[in-house]
């Protein structure tokens, strides 16, 4: 099941409202998935990881991203796993900017 919820635009204003917990978020381009990706370590929540998708300390590839969602969950490895291979069972692929990754 993908992350529910709404989707927000992906501008600093806007990610004053992420959560500061951990678990997993999505990057979207206009309608697409971009990326999934967690925080899982208590010190970075949600918000920072997304911070760094911002100021592009994270790659390039996210910084087309348009709108940002999230789900808060206590094993965010597992929900990032089963949100990529869903992806690429109902695609045939990855997430653009998860292609290549480890």
């Amino acid at each position: 099941m993908p992350i529910g919820g709404p989707r927000y635009r992906f501008n600093l204003s806007m990610l004053d409202g992420a959560p500061d917990e951990r678990g997993v978020y999505a990057l979207w381009e206009n309608q697409d998935v971009i990326y999934y990706g967690r925080s899982c370590r208590r010190s970075l929540s949600i918000q920072h990881a997304l911070r760094e998708h911002s100021s592009g300390q994270a790659g390039a590839c996210t910084g087309a991203a348009t709108h940002y969602s999230w789900e808060i969950c206590s094993e965010p490895v597992e929900r990032e796993a089963e949100l990529l291979a869903e992806h690429e069972a109902q695609f045939k692929r990855l997430p653009r900017c998860n292609a290549g990754k480890p």
